[in-house]
């Protein structure tokens, strides 16, 4: 079954009014299977039975970007090299990286033009889509970062976490500073906002069992830690919800 033919068997079913699958549990799990059998099939050498199997479970998720992948590979196992071109084009279009310089089943589809092409639009996938700039590098190999806020003023970072219990600042020479910790009643430090013009920095935070040193005292409802001014944390009030 080619691309073209799938679209229109798409095409009918929407105009007959049949509603489209649910992403339920039963449908996930009944992809795996075909998916599953898929690759037994392979294995054993079977190319037609592990192409029907993926046609299978296309039907079940067809927005899943490894199984139509799986699906291009198949047909291109079963030599049918036109159609699998056609399925890496959606590879491609779906915007995902895959690796495909280790799969032998594209060795023959590499050969031709427009297949070698769809095989380097998805590797071109894999490229960083914008250029981004390194802001800073933190020197704490522990941390595990949760929420990040900028100060132009200053030229400052914040940087939250939930399992330190800890705001740190990053400074314009971006050194590295203790802002707020558990030392000052902070709990679990989540998301962070700054108010520019009021120079606060405003932190989400809660009790939380992924919090270190966390006590059943602690538990309950959720925190604001009242805004930090000139770089001063303050206290924490617990919301109403």
């Amino acid at each position: 079954m080619s691309r073209r033919q799938v679209v229109w068997i798409a095409l009918a079913a929407c105009a007959l009014g049949r509603p489209a699958l649910a992403e339920d549990d039963s449908v996930v799990r009944d992809a795996r299977i075909y998916v599953k059998a898929a690759q037994e099939a392979r294995k054993a050498g079977r190319t037609q039975a592990a192409l029907e199997a993926l046609l299978q479970a296309y039907a079940l998720r067809p927005h899943h970007g490894g199984i139509v992948f799986e699906l291009a590979a198949a047909y291109a196992a079963a030599g049918r090299i036109e159609d699998a071109t056609e399925w890496l084009k959606v590879v491609a279009e779906m915007g995902f990286p895959f690796r495909t310089d280790d799969r032998e089943e594209l060795r023959a589809c590499r050969e031709q033009p427009a297949c070698r092409d769809a095989l380097t639009a998805i590797e071109r996938n894999r490229e960083p889509k914008a250029a981004s700039t390194v802001a800073f590098k933190l020197a704490a190999p522990r941390l595990l970062p949760e929420g990040l806020a900028y100060d132009a003023a200053s030229d400052s970072f914040f940087v939250s976490s939930v399992r330190q219990r800890l705001i740190l600042r990053v400074d314009r020479s971006r050194q590295l500073h203790a802002f707020a910790d558990r030392k000052a009643g902070l709990w679990a430090a989540l998301g962070l906002a700054l108010d520019g013009p009021r120079h606060r920095l405003w932190v989400a935070t809660a009790a939380m069992a992924e919090m270190a040193d966390a006590l059943p005292a602690d538990e309950g409802p959720p925190a604001a830690l009242l805004p930090a001014t000139s770089c001063r944390p303050a206290g924490r009030t617990r919301s109403a919800t």
